[in-house]
């Protein structure tokens, strides 16, 4: 999983915040600020404290409303409205209420390619397979990554909308693996925070010596601990979380033949190979031997850099243990 990286946090989260409580081109009651003090004022008893209570937490600063809070604040407000609200949420027809109001499949309402565009996230920060562009403005004619919710939208309605719940995603981790799973940053790894990094590395695990040629058959792929990083046992037990949601070993157990490419390419090419290409165009085509390197592999290769191809992880770590880089 790569971590997703924002070039402007700040100002992104307050253009979010902006968009779903302040909009100027919808009708002013369509506002969630306004249809929540619309249900304060025509409620009674727990549910008007309810509603009096989360309007409050929607218009708090942007540092601390439930729209563009950091996932630790959101899980204290979970926590929060279950013991004070349990009762209400447990029914069904309130929590259909509740998805009304925060209106997420309005995507034109509240900017789902807006904020999709900002985010630039090209790649699915899950799995790191599957590239999620976005291209147009609007759902007729554009296309835009999927937005899975790290919290479970239909348990917990009121974050439909917070920053830090949608998780710009492909359609098969959002829809295929993930869809109801209550997550949770205690046994998930949440990709707005951090990513695997090296504390878990691909590596292949020879069954037999055919494994040099790249035969697929000789040898398994498998996501392992990285024995040289130091790594916490609740930071690998969250690790391991997202692997078995995600499906993760088995899904790259179908990208063998990238990585049947890599081996091959360990064995064609050396240092001397690259050292030579780089001498030859250095300054023109390449700025580095890294360059070279990256260009042979058909990949990013730096760590701040893996978001921006499909397989860049796969590709880095597969380099690292058999020493191209």
């Amino acid at each position: 999983m790569i971590k997703i990286n924002i070039k402007d946090t700040t100002g992104v989260l307050q253009r979010h915040c902006e968009r779903i409580t302040t909009r100027q081109k919808h009708k002013q009651a369509d506002h969630l600020v306004n249809r929540l003090k619309n249900k304060v004022q025509s409620s009674r008893g727990e549910r008007r404290r309810f509603f009096t209570q989360l309007l409050t937490d929607v218009e708090l600063g942007v540092e601390d409303s439930i729209l563009t809070a950091i996932p630790s604040k959101l899980e204290i407000k979970i926590e929060e409205y279950n013991n004070e609200f349990g009762a209400l949420l447990e029914k069904k027809k309130f929590r259909e209420e509740l998805s009304v109001i925060f209106y997420y499949e309005s995507y034109d309402k509240w900017g789902a390619y807006k904020l999709a565009k900002e985010l630039d996230v090209n790649v699915c920060p899950y799995c790191n397979r599957q590239y999620t562009f976005t291209i147009g403005g609007d759902r007729k004619k554009g296309v835009r990554p999927e937005f899975d919710h790290f919290y479970d939208k239909a348990k917990h309605p009121y974050l439909r909308l917070s920053f830090y719940n949608l998780i710009p995603s492909c359609h098969i981790c959002n829809s295929n693996l993930k869809k109801s799973l209550n997550f949770n940053t205690t046994k998930y790894v949440h990709p707005y925070l951090e990513g695997f990094d090296d504390r878990v590395l691909f590596s292949v695990k020879p069954k037999s010596i055919g494994f040099i040629s790249g035969n697929p058959e000789d040898y398994e792929l498998k996501l392992v601990a990285n024995k040289r990083k130091k790594s916490s046992y609740s930071q690998l037990k969250k690790i391991v979380g997202n692997i078995h949601a995600f499906r993760l070993n088995d899904l790259y157990e179908k990208h063998k033949d990238y990585v049947d490419e890599i081996i091959q390419k360990s064995i064609v090419y050396n240092d001397d190979y690259y050292e030579n290409i780089y001498e030859q165009h250095k300054g023109t085509l390449f700025n580095s031997v890294d360059d070279v390197k990256r260009m042979v592999l058909s990949n990013y290769i730096k760590e701040d850099e893996l978001g921006k191809r499909t397989l860049a992880k796969l590709a880095r770590d597969i380099s690292l243990e058999l020493g191209i880089i």
